[in-house]
């Protein structure tokens, strides 16, 4: 593991479950809480990338264990996202029978992830969060470098785009990622949805599959509710600009954008871990 091994925070999830001390949230929280406001930028603009900021913004602006940021970030981004169902259908953007037929296969999915989160040192755990980041950020790049590719995809691979549903659910439970990055392009591959309404419905997935996993770690950790109520209404602040932005932004540059964030998040990362 690339991380470090011998850091005195690795813990097993089950030893998680002390509230998280106010010394913690006093000095940090309104750092944290001004981040916020990019998490819900991002599901605003891209209908994707909420947990890939919350974690990090949790566990180094707020102090939060491994564990608690990706419990904490699953209840942001679920709130956020059904702020966000709201928006897309009245722009008629979700469809609500598909994507309630795909969240049925990606809260399997989140249940399982939890209960192998569950049994993970905070390291490991972190780890696999870094590698979805890396993974996120080459989908992107190959999708702006070799979009003739993208589009040749999208045909049939209907069983594959099927596991896809239940390997995104397992992700969610494990480290927190809603995977909309994952969620949109097995929209359009399973169900042949035109890409914005696929953006739509995704946030009905992400819905689904962060209110289990939040079930799944109320069990093992304590949710410090206040904060997490102020964090998630930052957030939705976020995203009612990310709308407004969306419709004088090109699609592309915002792609740009967002890998060039996660880029420097996943650098951030890194450098904390390792040095």
């Amino acid at each position: 593991m690339f991380l470090r091994l011998g850091d005195d925070r690795v813990h097993n999830v089950r030893n998680q479950t002390e509230p998280i001390p106010g010394s913690l949230l006093r000095g940090p929280v309104t750092l944290a809480l001004f981040l916020a406001i990019f998490v819900g930028l991002s599901v605003g603009l891209l209908g994707a990338g909420g947990s890939l900021l919350a974690v990090p913004i949790l566990k180094y602006a707020a102090h939060l264990s491994t564990q608690q940021a990706v419990a904490t970030s699953l209840v942001t981004v679920g709130s956020v996202s059904a702020l966000g169902v709201v928006f897309a259908a009245k722009d008629g953007r979700v469809h609500f029978r598909l994507g309630l037929a795909f969240a049925s296969m990606t809260i399997v999915g989140t249940w399982v992830g939890v209960q192998i989160a569950a049994l993970l040192q905070e390291t490991v755990q972190l780890s696999l969060f870094v590698l979805i980041l890396l993974f996120a950020i080459y989908r992107m790049l190959k999708k702006r470098l070799r979009p003739e590719e993208q589009e040749s995809q999208q045909s049939s691979h209907r069983g594959i785009a099927a596991l896809k549903a239940l390997v995104v659910g397992i992700l969610t439970g494990l480290v927190g990622v809603g995977g909309g990055f994952l969620i949109v392009p097995a929209l359009v591959t399973l169900f042949g949805l035109p890409m914005k309404q696929a953006t739509g419905t995704s946030l009905v997935v992400i819905v689904f599959s962060s209110c289990m996993g939040v079930l799944g770690y109320s069990s093992v950790v304590t949710f410090d509710w206040l904060f997490s109520l102020k964090f998630c209404a930052m957030a939705a602040l976020g995203l009612m600009l990310g709308f407004q932005l969306s419709k004088r932004m090109s699609g592309q540059r915002l792609s740009d954008v967002f890998v060039a964030v996660l880029i420097g998040v996943c650098t951030f990362i890194l450098s904390q871990e390792l040095f």
